[in-house]
């Protein structure tokens, strides 16, 4: 998988997707350490480190200055960092991205008091170097002076959590300690909304969706009749999606769709010929919105206890295993996947089955209104 995530490096959306098939497989996934990370992504005992060469601002010469520098002694501390390197190519924008994507945190976590104080650091180097240039300092001095002198960092508060995440995002193109949505992971099975992964698929071309999701950026165009619609970046734990939002619906949520609003959108997903998935928006609304209209009329909802011996799961009635019905069942609840088992009544054979765990699904509104819609009202029911 480091090899894979390596021989991606220049796609973000593609390095996002294997980490999320990382967290999936339960491999962790290290943040970058300016003293364990390399060119590329590695094996490690505890994971994959994440490597250098995805921080933007980073070339391949100064990658190999650090590396080589470590390799020579470790890298004590920031201080140490910053007298070992100075003078070589890791200019100012360099060093701020890796303090900004934390590669620096098992030395000191508080990105902010780095990067308030990397610049004094860096300017008192400067003199130091200048001052031995003229011959106002012999080398040993200079070494004394240096070993004598620590740096005391101005006492401020690090960048609050999301802040900190979006400057990672600035600097890696993605997340790394953390997502916005992480919050919301327990309320995804209620919400009932599929991965932005999953539906960004040619297969998937025309088809109703929701997904839950955080606005990166807004861009608004008029048309030729003079109004205004809006193209948006959002995204998930698992990717990124554009959404198309036409005037008339951009009229009536407009209010919800700010850059850094988390929403849940409902639209149809459009694929064209070498071109990325995007959703056509029809619907935004909140999570509270979303909570309130879990529970879909036309699918029938009863609580364990009350459906005589039935086990909790999602029960289905299909007339064959061999039928139309069942393989475009089998397409939705692909696509919901989750922790709820299924069973499938065979009106052919009077049998019922236990779905395969990767057919167990995340019940929710979307999913069931749309099994309805296939299979009959009485053919579709939750047992919770």
């Amino acid at each position: 998988m480091a090899a894979l995530l390596t021989s991606v490096l220049d796609s973000t959306s593609k390095v996002t997707g294997y980490i999320e098939e990382c967290t999936r497989l339960k491999i962790p996934v290290l943040p970058p350490d300016i003293s364990e990370s390399n060119m590329g992504f590695t094996v490690s005992d505890e994971g994959i480190r994440f490597g250098l060469l995805a921080i933007k601002n980073l070339g391949r010469s100064v990658i190999d200055d650090i590396i080589r520098e470590r390799e020579s002694a470790p890298f004590q501390n920031f201080n140490d960092f910053c007298e070992r390197m100075h003078g070589r190519d890791l200019n100012r924008r360099a060093m701020e991205s890796l303090i900004k994507c934390g590669a620096f945190d098992r030395m000191n976590p508080n990105r902010r008091q780095l990067l308030a104080g990397y610049e004094a650091i860096s300017n008192s180097l400067d003199v130091v170097k200048q001052k031995n240039l003229e011959g106002q300092l012999g080398f040993f001095d200079t070494m004394a002076d240096a070993q004598k002198e620590e740096y005391a960092f101005p006492d401020v508060e690090d960048f609050p959590f999301m802040e900190r995440l979006n400057l990672e995002k600035e600097v890696t193109g993605m997340y790394l300690s953390g997502h916005p949505l992480g919050e919301y992971a327990d309320l995804i099975p209620k919400l009932g909304t599929a991965k932005i992964s999953h539906v960004a698929l040619e297969e998937y071309d025309n088809k109703q969706t929701d997904i839950l999701c955080i606005i990166s950026a807004r861009q608004s165009k008029a048309t030729r009749s003079g109004d205004t619609m809006a193209f948006l970046t959002v995204e998930d734990t698992t990717g990124s999606m554009e959404v198309l939002v036409f005037p008339k619906t951009l009229q009536r949520y407009g209010q919800l769709l700010t850059v850094g609003s988390v929403v849940v959108l409902s639209g149809r997903i459009s694929v064209r010929e070498e071109e990325d998935a995007k959703l056509l928006c029809e619907k935004a609304m909140t999570i509270e919105d979303r909570l309130a209209l879990r529970s879909g009329p036309s699918v029938r909802r009863e609580e364990h206890g009350t459906s005589g011996a039935k086990r909790p799961g999602l029960y289905l009635k299909i007339p064959s295993r061999q039928g139309k019905e069942m393989e475009k069942a089998q397409n939705l609840l692909e696509i919901f996947e989750g922790e709820t088992p299924v069973y499938v009544f065979f009106e052919d054979t009077k049998k019922v089955s236990l779905a395969p765990r990767s057919l167990w699904v995340s019940p929710n509104a979307v999913l069931l209104d749309q099994l309805a819609q296939l299979l009959g009202t009485g053919s579709v029911k939750l047992v919770e």
